[in-house]
């Protein structure tokens, strides 16, 4: 719509009856020339567009109808690298707009996981595009691309899934009999996986072990938890706790301080 009047009218936009002031869309330019411009259209540009002109001398309008039917596929979502534990979920986002709504395949490699009309365990096509695996295993591990088509047009992007070996203790501390004034040892073995970091905490009796440079209980680089010069007050259940980004786990044992027994002098 071009300007023309004395003095020269004030242009208004609406679409739906908003203004496209409020509206805030950044891909809704307007014109020197008085017009509006639409860039990147997408479906939910249809709609009606009026356009108000006024001066002191009154005020006119005009409107049209945009019905948006045909636009190629574009990203909104892009697929992300992910990371998650051996056996838990994996969700890999993709979202696209386009008119008709643009179909949704997943590949890993030539190998077809997920679409409208293929379906495999564990790989589930999200109503979002995206694509949910559960459980994951290891071997899930690797580049997968998300494919967009529609009739006017296709486009694709991959993300790559890291899958972490889970942590597991598998020496667990053992409960154990102690005599007085010896060395306990609590061992706390555990596999996990070799690009992530271990953290360890002991517990006794449900309360963290805080050891110091001084202390008598020192907790070893393998996770090892050592008591020496055991007394009555290091009597109770301790518990190792693995924290790591691979998954925790914990397990507990029994320590039990004891006196030296003296055999009777025998006759």
């Amino acid at each position: 719509m071009a300007e023309s009047g004395v003095p020269l009218p004030t242009l208004q936009w609406y679409k739906d009856a908003i203004s496209i002031s409020k509206l805030q869309n950044p891909r809704y330019k307007m014109l020197s020339s008085g017009g509006l411009r639409i860039q990147k259209l997408r479906p939910e540009d249809s709609g009606i567009f009026q356009c108000f002109a006024s001066n002191e001398g009154g005020e006119i309008q005009t409107y049209t109808y945009l019905d948006v039917t045909n636009v190629v596929p574009a990203f909104t979502q892009l697929p992300v690298d992910t990371t998650v534990t051996d056996g838990m979920m994996a969700v890999l986002r993709c979202e696209v707009s386009g008119a008709p709504k643009p179909a949704i395949t997943w590949r890993r490699g030539k190998h077809i996981l997920a679409s409208g009309s293929v379906r495999i365990p564990r790989f589930m096509l999200l109503e979002s595009g995206g694509l949910q695996i559960a459980p994951v295993f290891i071997q899930d591990a690797g580049n997968y691309t998300c494919y967009a088509a529609n009739t006017e047009g296709s486009l694709n992007a991959s993300a790559v899934l890291t899958v972490w070996n889970r942590t597991s203790i598998v020496n667990p501390p053992e409960d154990r009999v102690v005599i007085k004034g010896t060395t306990a040892t609590l061992r706390c073995g555990a596999t996990h996986d070799p690009r992530i970091a271990l953290r360890y905490v002991w517990k006794k009796d449900n309360a963290v072990i805080t050891p110091s440079s001084s202390s008598r209980v020192v907790v070893e680089k393998d996770g090892s938890l050592l008591i020496s010069q055991t007394w009555s007050g290091d009597i109770g259940d301790y518990t190792c706790e693995i924290v790591s980004e691979g998954g925790n786990d914990s397990r507990t044992a029994r320590l039990e301080v004891i006196s030296t027994v003296s055999c009777p002098d025998s006759k």
